[in-house]
């Protein structure tokens, strides 16, 4: 019998069992705003679990999750997106159907490994890591230009010299959109 279990690389077994079935439509809540909503409901499965998540209306997208997909706590802190960066921010559900929110990392950016910290990386400015038991839903692409900064949760997204792309996912894509 076949089943997730039997598949021994994590990554496979990831793809498999994490997706999301249609299109949430992904987009801003409301002018001025800096919460994002979908204007249809998700089905989508975690670990091969079929679920489903009411479409959103004004989610936050304050950082829970690093570049990394570690939890926000304990040493690792969401940072102010410095002007003229590009970040993208995972948005991803869990079993429970919490709103997960990944912080990737800008070019350059300087990032140290939570639990090594003489470990240095640097930043690629490509997609985060989704979360573990978490399926990626949607992914937005933040540019602020030379004259902003964007502090998510708190900057609006359509705030002037902001720059937000909004994009849907079935899954984390191979490369950024």
């Amino acid at each position: 019998m076949s089943a997730l279990s039997t598949i021994l690389n994590a990554d496979i077994r990831k793809a498999l069992g994490n997706m999301v079935f249609n299109k949430p439509v992904l987009a801003i809540n409301l002018g001025g705003a800096a919460t994002v909503k979908t204007t249809n409901a998700i089905a989508y499965s975690v670990d091969g679990v079929a679920l489903s998540k009411a479409a959103l209306a004004a989610q936050s997208i304050a950082v829970t999750h690093d570049c990394f997909g570690n939890l926000v706590a304990n040493g690792v802190a969401a940072y102010v997106q410095p002007v003229g960066t590009t970040v993208y921010y995972l948005l991803s559900l869990d079993s429970g159907g919490n709103v997960k929110v990944s912080q990737g990392s800008y070019a350059g950016q300087t990032l140290a490994f939570p639990s090594d910290i003489s470990r240095i990386n640097t930043g690629t400015g490509g997609l985060p890591v989704e979360p573990a038991g978490c399926t990626a839903f949607g992914v937005i692409k933040v540019a602020p230009t030379v004259a902003a900064t964007f502090t998510p949760g708190t900057t609006a997204l359509d705030a002037a010299n902001v720059n937000a792309t909004y994009f849907d996912l079935s899954m984390v894509p191979a490369v950024a959109p």
